[in-house]
């Protein structure tokens, strides 16, 4: 067997044709800079054990919808989320290739992990194998990145609308991610649970501006003022 893998009828992984590439570019700090204050693109690795639902977590976070299940091959999926704010333009490739993390990775795809700026690992909270599957994710990155770089990592638990089926809690995801210092979050690619603080969470990573994923809300006292305002200009 090649993959922990754990299978329900609620999301099955979906990958689409495409062969690996990841652009080659210019590293500064966590993010890749073109043209620094037109055009910004980082690119995401996202990796996790088969019918986690990765492709369902791409599609919720660059087009917001839920990808139905589908039948699942073995070929990459790579899809672009781009972001203008006034004369700036942030683009995030998030590229997902089916790779066997038990076996040896070429030299291409050892590459393409070097030039990645942040990753995603994903595993369902109904499959604790996909857990340890994302974790032996996270000690591939270590080995081909080293262990003296910061590498951004993010380990995400997807499903968690399967509330009765639930197998894996936060706390043990945590204590498992403790020792590599990375962050863990869930969600729901169905529901779209948790999806505005992993894009926050994502944007952090990169270094994004705050503006992307700042809102400003007026405060009780803004708003009572701005109506009186209103009114006695009336």
């Amino acid at each position: 067997m090649e993959y922990n893998t754990c299978t329900n009828n609620d999301d099955k992984e979906i990958t689409q044709g495409g062969e690996l590439k990841v652009e080659s570019k210019p590293r500064s700090g966590s993010i890749s800079d073109v043209n620094i204050g037109y055009n910004r693109s980082a690119t995401v690795m996202v990796f996790g054990a088969p019918e986690t639902g990765k492709s369902a977590v791409i599609a919720r976070l660059v087009n917001n919808y839920f990808r139905a299940p589908s039948l699942s091959n073995t070929t990459e999926e790579h899809e672009t989320l781009t972001i203008r704010s006034g004369k700036e333009q942030f683009k995030i490739q998030f590229l997902s290739p089916f790779l066997n993390v038990k076996a040896p990775w070429s030299l291409a795809v050892e590459d393409a992990l070097n030039k990645a700026d942040a990753f995603l690992l994903i595993y369902a909270v109904n499959c604790r194998e996909s857990l340890e599957t994302a974790i032996a994710y996270r000690e591939k990155i270590g080995d081909v990145r080293g262990y003296t770089e910061k590498v951004p990592v993010l380990l995400v638990g997807n499903k968690v609308d399967l509330i009765t089926e639930r197998i894996v809690i936060p706390a043990e995801a945590e204590l498992r991610a403790l020792h590599w210092d990375t962050a863990v979050l869930e969600v729901s690619a169905k529901t779209a649970h948790g999806f505005s603080e992993l894009k926050r969470n994502i944007f952090q990573m990169l270094d994004f501006p705050p503006r992307l994923y700042m809102t400003r809300r007026k405060s009780s006292l803004q708003k009572l003022l701005t109506a009186c305002i209103s009114d006695g200009s009336n």
